[in-house]
């Protein structure tokens, strides 16, 4: 006696899934800022070449593990809960990489699952070489508020 079952579908699924995480993983690389995510507990869940190359491997880690000093760690933890509130938040912030003064224009939004946040998207581009600072700024509030 056998049994025959069709997995057609979960091959297609399969193929679908390998896609998309493709898709994302191209798309988180091809950002020429830092990128991370958080999940609801405040631990990095996700971070490209970038986000590496600045912070090294942060995955598993939280703020308390990553941010050189207790400023930018009060910063981070505040805008965090707000933004696990349901709240996006752009703009300039300072803080210690390596030891050195940086200058980024950080955007930090809601991850949402239907009406749930269930975590944090961030970037920090570096404007710490920029001479245009309030060009750099103007482009992003105006990208960010055309989506």
């Amino acid at each position: 006696v056998g049994t025959h079952v069709d997995i057609t579908d979960f091959i297609h699924a399969k193929a679908h899934l390998k896609y998309n995480e493709s898709l994302f993983r191209t798309a988180i690389e091809s950002v020429p800022c830092d990128l991370f995510a958080l999940n609801k507990d405040q631990c990095y869940t996700i971070q490209n070449t970038i986000s590496k190359e600045t912070w090294g491997d942060i995955i598993g880690k939280c703020p308390e593990d990553v941010a050189e000093d207790a400023a930018s760690l009060a910063l981070w933890k505040e805008n965090n809960e707000r933004v696990l509130k349901g709240e996006t938040i752009a703009g300039k912030v300072s803080m210690l990489v390596k030891g050195k003064e940086m200058s980024y224009y950080n955007i930090i939004s809601p991850i949402w699952n239907n009406d749930a946040v269930i975590g944090i998207v961030g970037i920090n581009i570096n404007i710490s070489d920029q001479q245009d600072f309030e060009s750099v700024i103007n482009d992003f509030e105006r990208a960010q508020f055309e989506y």
